[in-house]
């Protein structure tokens, strides 16, 4: 068993911002998980500086309150040099490919504020000076066909500025609560068909995804800049000026923050029967901030900027992270057979007085009781341990060297406090049996 006593955090960094203050980075310090920092973007490296000596050594990470698609984690030397990495448990607990069925496991995501277990990571390699660990995470699955019922999102529908809601492919308003699958800081990767036919004589800044059926002629030395980052591709790469008359008559693809400058007097013509001129720019381009209700009345979606009707082309899940630990652990032998671990269902549950049955499913923690068997020493730094978190909730590592199939570092961690004091009886004058209940923080 392992214990996280000692975080020697000094500082954390993010190469995203925080989608508003709310969900600063400073919040995977608190004790709350659902008080968690949200990226701004799709992707996210967060860097944890740590402190750390012969004494104090940085012997393990800890993560919970986490979404994410794929995640790793690479710990560094007091040098920057790579001491080892390898990847976090990026699945959620548990889903369905049968959507849009309301019985089916996809259920498992309605009103849950965890959708990926804790994990408790334990370094090969202890770090014992100053070192620092890098957490890269994604968001990548297209999240807008995986709704636990109704149908999938389809566009967006602006009322003003930024505020519309979603619909279905026959313009029917999506029930976000139903859908399931999206989130506050969810991204909105859209495809902008409202520069269809434009008017000569104008510069163009493509800010997403598009797409157009018809052909665009961009005339006069304007100038065609498409936000984000990478090159352009088919027929050619890099930024571009065009000096003579030009016509294509095969799919033209600009990706992201290029621009096509376009001489005094040239037209360029791209496009013809089965021809389109797709402008892709990053994904995730706008993200939800709120909703009222169940997000069907008009206007009760608020976004993180305006946004005209188009359609969805994804939505990716927020990068979300509820608490981070990271730093010095006490180890003790594992749980004496007997160890028991329970579940509380927060759900609400109400029998009806005809034999019905109603209900509203919440979220689901884990209670863990067990005894150990430890040396009166190691009762010493549990007693001493107690007396400075008492209430106060930690990482734990429940169980190690387990069989491969126990998946220990996900099915034995939590964040945790503790629901009683410890209580100690002597087995010898140098053993001890400590007896100790915990209940997991959500």
């Amino acid at each position: 068993m392992k214990v996280l006593t000692d975080d020697r955090q000094i500082s954390i960094a993010a190469t995203a911002s925080p989608l508003s203050a709310s969900f600063a980075l400073a919040n995977v310090n608190t004790d709350r998980p659902r008080q968690e920092y949200i990226a701004d973007a799709s992707s996210d490296t967060i860097t944890v500086s740590c402190a750390a000596d012969a004494s104090n050594a940085v012997d393990a990470i800890f993560i919970s309150g986490t979404m994410f698609d794929s995640g790793t984690y690479t710990l560094k030397d007091t040098g920057g040099s790579t001491v080892e990495t390898s990847s976090f448990t990026a699945s959620d607990i548990t889903s369905s490919n049968n959507n849009g069925n309301a019985n089916t496991l996809n259920t498992f995501y309605k009103n849950q504020s965890r959708v990926q277990y804790p994990e408790f990571v334990s370094f090969t390699n202890a770090q014992t000076a100053n070192c620092s660990v890098d957490l890269a995470l994604s968001s990548t699955t297209d999240r807008k066909a995986l709704q636990i019922e109704g149908n999938a999102i389809a566009s967006w529908d602006q009322n003003s500025g930024a505020t519309g809601r979603f619909l279905d492919s026959a313009s029917n308003a999506i029930n976000l609560e139903n859908h399931g699958q999206i989130y506050v800081g969810s991204l909105i990767s859209t495809i902008d068909s409202s520069i269809n036919n434009p008017t000569d004589g104008n510069n163009y800044t493509i800010t997403s995804a598009t797409s157009l059926g018809t052909p665009f002629t961009i005339t006069s030395g304007d100038t065609v800049t498409v936000s984000g980052g990478g090159t352009i591709t088919n027929p050619s790469s890099g930024d571009e000026s065009i000096s003579t008359n030009s016509s294509t008559t095969s799919p033209y693809t600009i990706t992201a923050s290029d621009t096509i400058t376009i001489d005094s007097g040239v037209t360029v013509t791209v496009g013809g029967e089965g021809v389109v001129l797709t402008i892709l720019a990053t994904s995730g381009d706008v993200q939800i901030l709120q909703w009222t209700g169940d997000g069907t009345a008009t206007g009760s979606v608020t976004l993180g900027s305006a946004l005209s009707s188009m359609d969805v082309s994804s939505i990716f899940n927020p990068l979300k992270i509820g608490i981070i630990r990271c730093g010095t652990i006490s180890s003790y032998s594992n749980p004496r057979v007997g160890y028991s671990k329970s579940f509380v269902d927060y759900s609400i549950s109400r029998p009806l007085s005809n034999g019905g049955f109603s209900g509203t499913q919440r979220n689901v923690a884990k209670t863990q009781s067990f005894s150990l068997v430890i040396a009166a020493t190691d009762w010493d730094t549990w007693q001493a341990f107690f007396y400075a978190y008492r209430n106060k909730p930690f990482a734990i590592l429940s169980a190690v060297g387990m069989p491969g199939g126990q998946n220990e570092k996900t099915r034995f961690s939590s964040f945790c406090y503790m629901a009683t004091p410890p209580s100690v009886s002597w087995e010898t004058a140098d053993y001890v049996n400590v007896e100790i209940i915990l209940n997991e923080v959500l």
